[in-house]
């Protein structure tokens, strides 16, 4: 059952005319189509300015697209009339960047919770102090916090008793808008842990948004990058990190995950500016595989497949016999292909580079983004061991399967569907689709 749907929603912001001149818009969402299934996770992920924060207040209702239409939890939330808001705020909630601009500096917690449920009208006085100590305990709070001001708490105390007011509802979709990224390196893996830990236990379906990559992989079913208000690149989280197929994606995946003295893939520049997104790939202006065609025309999401396995260098396949006359046989694939396959023989990894797989036992692990709120693919880098955050297992990826190139000639591409297969701004649930003209042969020219 899909729980959370977009089609193709827009919404561009207006700036203020001056004097006689044309009325300029800040493009913050544009043609976004991304669909979730129950009690799946997605992360959203992308430099500030990439229209993340907007997009979550629009799957809330918080924001009104210019087009498009939004269901989440089986409500049309575009079009939800005003009498119908506060039944649809029991079904999804969200949980904001910043604790302390989400609650009353002059209301206790106990104060700010059971004005909640006062407000849905659930439960008399004692039931209330009951459900929110209950709520309260479910964050891995005890009930003497029922007292204190927002400034008695530190960020990730805070943090957490925000969580355990959105739970209060007992909604079935939760909206994390960047949930650690005001909070300590210490502090960020308690909160993570909890959300996944509270997911579990109620099937939530959840939405996780965040600069980081290594938070939506420690976090998300799903992920999807976004840049200047459009969708580049959504997968399942680990075949988005072994086989990413965006320029940005990638420049993404090398910021975050390469060591010193390793090869990876930059994006150059500054992002451009929302109000004049560039014609054609919004991400012409930073890419180094950008063509003609790039610049001028406007890639849709593409849906990518891999071609099968190759046979690996002195293998020798197993033929299942079969009667004469009868169908073609089948090739089982060998031990070593079937190692090959799942990482053993592959070389790189997430972040491109040509190093070998690190040592056994040797891990990354997650550490205090450098950018801060900035983002950019600078930041976030991680760091090895000694970092104060769970470990990150290194992943390499298998070795990229490839098919001779068209001309038989130049290095071997990835096979993508052909183009009567695209449809602009459809995803199914699970795919791999990319916003690219060159996705088929972007890992091997930027290797």
């Amino acid at each position: 059952m899909t729980a959370l749907r977009l089609e193709n929603v827009v919404k561009h912001f207006p700036l203020r005319r001056r004097g006689f001149g044309k009325r300029e818009f800040v493009h913050s969402v544009d043609d976004v189509t991304v669909s979730l299934d129950s009690g799946r996770s997605l992360g959203i992920v992308g430099e500030s300015g990439s229209g993340k924060s907007t997009l979550a207040r629009i799957m809330l209702g918080l924001q009104v697209p210019d087009s498009g239409q939004v269901d989440v939890a089986g409500v049309r939330v575009t079009g939800l009339k005003r009498k119908d808001d506060k039944a649809f705020r029991r079904k999804a909630q969200i949980v904001f960047q910043d604790p302390h601009a989400v609650m009353d500096p002059r209301m206790t917690v106990r104060e700010s919770l059971v004005a909640v449920l006062a407000q849905h009208r659930i439960g008399t006085g004692p039931e209330r102090e009951r459900r929110v100590v209950r709520a309260l305990q479910e964050v891995g709070l005890d009930a003497s916090y029922l007292d204190h001001y927002p400034a008695d708490c530190s960020g990730g105390q805070l943090q957490r008793i925000v969580i355990a007011r959105a739970l209060l509802l007992e909604p079935t979709v939760l909206v994390c808008d960047e949930p650690t990224s005001a909070l300590d390196a210490s502090v960020q893996a308690t909160v993570l842990n909890l959300l996944g830990q509270l997911r579990r236990e109620r099937e939530l379906t959840m939405v996780l948004i965040s600069h980081d990559l290594r938070v939506v992989r420690l976090t998300s079913d799903r992920v999807a990058v976004m840049y200047l208000g459009q969708i580049v690149e959504i997968a399942d989280r680990e075949q988005l990190f072994t086989d990413a197929r965006h320029p940005y994606t990638l420049a993404l995946l090398a910021a975050a995950t390469h060591a010193k003295g390793e090869e990876r893939v930059v994006a150059q520049g500054e992002p451009p500016s929302p109000v004049h997104p560039p014609t054609g790939c919004r991400f012409n202006t930073r890419c180094p595989l950008a063509t003609d065609r790039c610049r001028t025309e406007a890639p849709q999401l593409i849906p990518v497949t891999s071609p099968p396995e190759p046979p690996s260098a002195g293998a020798t396949p197993t033929v299942n016999p079969t009667p004469t006359g009868g169908p073609t046989p089948t090739v089982s694939p060998t031990a070593s292909e079937r190692q090959a396959a799942s990482g053993g023989a592959g070389s790189g990894g997430v972040a491109l580079a040509r190093a070998a797989t690190p040592p056994s036992g040797e891990v990354l692990r997650m550490g205090v983004s450098a950018g801060g709120a900035s983002g950019g693919v600078e930041a976030g880098r991680a760091t090895r061991p000694g970092g104060g955050l769970p470990q990150l297992p290194l992943v390499s990826s298998p070795a990229s399967p490839t098919a001779p190139s068209p001309s038989g000639e130049g290095p071997p591409v990835h096979r993508a569907s052909s183009a009567h297969e695209v449809s602009a701004g459809r995803l199914e649930a699970g795919g791999h689709e990319v916003r690219c003209w060159r996705a088929a042969e972007s890992r091997e020219l930027l290797a």
